[in-house]
C-alpha cells in the first residue's frame, strides 16, 4: 500500500513539473501555418527608456505538408529583440527542431540584424504587442 502511494504521489509530482514548464510558454497567436509562444521565464529588459526587450520565441509548425516540415523543423525557437515603443523588431538567432527535441543543424545567427518595422494587423505585431503589455503593462486612460 505504500508502495501504491509513492508511485501516486511520484506521478502526480511529475505531472505537475511538467505542467510548469509548459506554463512558461505563454501562447500568443496563431496562422494559417503557425502557432506562436513566448518563453516568459527569459524575457530581459535591454533598455528600460525605449522599452527594448530581448525574448525567446517558438513558432510550432501546424498547417504545413510533411514535406514542408523537412525545410523548416517541426518547431523553430528564435531568439529576438522587440522595441516596444518604435513597434520594431529583429530576429538575433533561429534554430530549426523536430518534435523529438533534436536539433535540425539549421542555425540563423545575425547579432547586426537590422530592425525592422512590425507589420500592422501580422502575427509579428501580436507578438511584440503581446510581449511588451506583458512586461511594460499599459496604465488606464
Amino acid at each position: 500500500m505504500i508502495k501504491l502511494v509513492v508511485l501516486i504521489v511520484s506521478l502526480l509530482i511529475s505531472g505537475t513539473a511538467f505542467a510548469l514548464d509548459k506554463e512558461e510558454w505563454m501562447y500568443i497567436a496563431s496562422s494559417n501555418y503557425t502557432d506562436n509562444f513566448v518563453n516568459t521565464k527569459r524575457i530581459l529588459v535591454i533598455d528600460r527608456d525605449s522599452q527594448t526587450i530581448e525574448v525567446w520565441r517558438k513558432e510550432v509548425m501546424t498547417g504545413l505538408k510533411k514535406g514542408d516540415l523537412s525545410k523548416v523543423g517541426d518547431y523553430m525557437i528564435s531568439k529576438e529583440e522587440y522595441q516596444c515603443i518604435n513597434q520594431r523588431s529583429k530576429m538575433v538567432r533561429i534554430l530549426a527542431y523536430k518534435k523529438s527535441g533534436e536539433s535540425e543543424g539549421q542555425e540563423f545567427a545575425n547579432k547586426y540584424a537590422d530592425w525592422i518595422d512590425v507589420v500592422p494587423g501580422s502575427v509579428g505585431e501580436s507578438n511584440l504587442s503581446a510581449v511588451c503589455n506583458y512586461i511594460f503593462p499599459k496604465l488606464p486612460s
